[in-house]
């Protein structure tokens, strides 16, 4: 039976993110020292002290994963049994953006990432449970800012991520109408991402990738509000699959993946109730313009010039102009280095024929191509910043580009 209150698809929603809801969480480990050990599961991105929940989605494509969370709420967790989790909704679309604006931004919004049900449950993701069978019986074994575990006589630990306080009593606690699903991260953590916690430091942290090759998910949505917020993050999302991964090397080779813009469903009658209903012009789309056979010419051309005679042109004016003294084996003194020509714009024409060609490859969330020639054997950084730069100048002139020369200091 096709009912409009059920749906196949569950949601993990993202939110607004303040340092001041954040806090350090330190676990025991297992040893017999028992030592503790910082968490980062709860942690914002390094030189973050907020994230829009905008900005959250963003982090989740770029990061390569979900991040697993201890929901703090005052600066103590409101889970039970001591696990970080993954959230979701089962509530149909409809349902889902009534309820997230009826709330505080900073509580839900309408950004998320939808993934099919019962590719979750392969995970593992379980229905919450509302409320206990007694009299909201709370004994714990332990109980302090981050792990509320409940004596096992009341609920085996294995389930405890999944309680959910209900009581229609004088409290009045009840969430129920947010049809929570949980995954809990698993003890042997299989997936991870790498976390800055310091310019120069990086952190494995547990996180759910489900944009790994590996996936179980079939198809993938990211859910945003308009076509500015969908530009935006397509071209992350383009930067990723390019590369199939991030810069930290994290698989990123989804099996689907789509965007949904709340935009243009907003004036659909009747308003779509579920992700099943959902017209085609609910998607975002985008066009990529090929090239012509003479701009496709031109490019060629500009390569081979630019490999050729601009790059020994080049090399040849430095050697003849610079100012750098030269020292005992040929080098200048100067500091080492190397230099090349980049692109931050995925959509570029000139760009997408020259990934086709093996020219250009990306490394994150940028493009390095291959258009420098064979240089000589100096290691100064100058030498190699002159030539790019005379070489971008040529390209971007001929082909009316925007590329730009990237020094890298060794």
């Amino acid at each position: 039976m096709k009912r409009k209150d059920i749906t196949d698809w569950l949601i993990h929603f993202t939110k607004d993110i303040s340092s001041k809801n954040q806090t350090e969480i330190y676990i025991e480990d297992e040893s017999e020292e028992g030592e503790y050990y910082l968490d980062y599961s709860n942690q914002l991105p390094f030189g973050h002290s907020s994230l829009t929940a905008f900005e959250s989605l963003k982090n989740i494509v770029r990061e390569c994963g979900i991040r697993y969370n201890y929901s703090l709420r005052n600066g103590r967790t409101t889970l039970f049994g001591g696990s970080p989790v993954i959230c979701f909704t089962e509530m149909p679309l409809k349902s889902f953006i009534e309820y997230a604006k009826e709330r505080s931004s900073d509580s839900n919004s309408t950004y998320g990432i939808a993934i099919r049900k019962k590719e979750m449950y392969k995970y593992g993701a379980r229905p919450v449970i509302y409320g206990l069978s007694k009299d909201q019986d709370f004994r714990y074994t332990t109980n302090n800012n981050f792990n509320r575990t409940l004596h096992s006589s009341i609920l085996p630990l294995n389930e405890q991520y999944r309680l959910v306080t209900f009581d229609l009593s004088d409290k009045k606690i009840d969430w129920s109408h947010e049809r929570e699903w949980r995954l809990k991260k698993p003890k042997v953590d299989s997936d991870y991402i790498i976390g800055e916690h310091h310019s120069t430091y990086q952190e494995e942290v547990p996180a759910l990738n489900v944009f790994s090759e590996d996936s179980h998910c079939s198809e993938i949505l990211l859910i945003v509000s308009n076509q500015s917020e969908a530009d935006e993050l397509h071209d992350i999302v383009l930067a990723q699959l390019d590369s199939k991964g991030n810069e930290y090397g994290i698989s990123f080779d989804p099996k689907n993946i789509s965007l949904l813009l709340l935009q243009n469903i907003s004036n659909t009658s009747p308003y779509p109730h579920r992700i099943e209903d959902l017209p085609p012009e609910a998607y975002y789309k985008v066009d990529f313009v090929s090239l012509t056979p003479q701009e496709l010419s031109l490019l060629m051309e500009t390569i081979e010039e630019a490999k050729t005679t601009i790059t020994k042109k080049a090399s040849l004016e430095f050697h003849k102009t610079t100012h750098l003294t030269k020292m005992k084996d040929g080098d200048y003194a100067d500091a080492c280095g190397e230099a090349n020509i980049h692109c931050y714009n995925p959509r570029d024409k000139y760009l997408r024929k020259m990934i086709e060609l093996g020219l250009a490859y990306c490394y994150g969330d940028g493009y390095s191509l291959d258009v420098i020639g064979e240089k000589d054997g100096s290691q100064s950084v100058s030498y190699h910043e002159f030539v790019a730069n005379e070489v971008c100048v040529f390209i971007n002139k001929k082909l009316g580009t925007s590329f730009y020369a990237k020094t890298y200091v060794d």
